[in-house]
């Protein structure tokens, strides 16, 4: 997707142990902490390569999800902790009111985008278990 913008991910490659310690504190079950590894690698690996393969380690982790009776809400969890944490460091790593919300924004993006990923693989693991 040509509109995403990754350079945001650049920024918080210091961060990523630092919000998966403070997002997993508020995480309550196994399944989310999952979630939240998995999603951090998914960052990670986004911030190397943009894209090209984001769509199967999305697929993975909705097939994980499925195949542990885990609801798409985990992922929704483990992702509402991670904006919740990553948004005072985009404070930081983004000068002024400005510069944090077009980080934020960007951030944003790429969730969403990640988050769209991960249903519609859940959604269909789950049609094609029927």
């Amino acid at each position: 997707m040509d509109t995403l913008n990754f350079e945001v991910l650049t920024r918080l490659t210091h961060r990523w142990d630092t919000v998966q310690q403070l997002a997993g504190d508020a995480l309550t079950s196994p399944a989310e902490m999952e979630a939240l590894r998995q999603f951090i690698a998914i960052f990670k690996l986004m911030a190397q390569s943009g894209d090209a393969f984001v769509p199967e380690r999305a697929a993975a982790l909705a097939a994980w999800l499925w195949s542990n009776r885990e609801s798409y809400g985990v992922a929704l969890a483990a992702m509402f902790q991670i904006r919740r944490t990553v948004r005072p460091i985009l404070m930081r790593e983004y000068p002024g009111v400005e510069g944090f919300l077009n980080g934020e924004m960007h951030f944003e993006a790429i969730t969403n985008h990640l988050l769209t990923l991960v249903s519609d693989a859940y959604s269909a693991a789950v049609l094609a278990s029927k």
